[in-house]
């Protein structure tokens, strides 16, 4: 299911109408751009581009051979962490290492420290959802790639 976030415009705003001129250079104020950075990754709306580290992986099983790739980005402290962890739960899709929060990936997709994010992505780079429910991301799948 996605999540409703427009509870925040207020906020953001308020933020750039009267806030985001004080202090200019201020941390906080690159917290709340990555923030709205995250905000922003909603169905219909372009992602986002970073940079990760790469592993050896296996291309998603099901739609491989139609076009459709997962991906996996572990939050971790080192490569052995993250290559245990594919391993243990079985990825057959290529995991990527956000090591040490070097590039602020994870802050950058509203996941901070919680246990992740999904975002099913079109060639376009366009969100196509935010969903993690298998039957409901199947059909916007078979859409994408033209199939039935």
């Amino acid at each position: 299911m996605n999540f409703d976030k427009s509870q925040f415009v207020p906020y953001l705003t308020l933020y750039h109408d009267k806030l985001a001129s004080y202090h200019p250079g201020h941390p906080i104020h690159d917290q709340i751009a990555s923030a709205e950075t995250a905000y922003r990754l909603q169905p219909g709306k372009p992602y986002i581009d970073y940079t990760v580290r790469n592993t050896d992986g296996h291309v998603y099983e099901k739609y491989k051979d139609k076009g459709f790739t997962v991906i996996a980005i572990a939050r971790e402290r080192n490569r052995q962490a993250m290559e245990n962890a594919a391993k243990k739960d079985g990825y057959p899709w290529p995991s990527l290492l956000e090591l040490n929060d070097e590039n602020g990936v994870w802050r950058k997709n509203g996941a901070g420290n919680a246990g992740g994010a999904m975002y099913l992505i079109d060639r376009d780079g366009t969100i196509l959802s935010t969903s993690t429910d298998a039957e409901e991301l199947e059909p916007i799948i078979k859409k994408a790639l033209n199939i039935e």
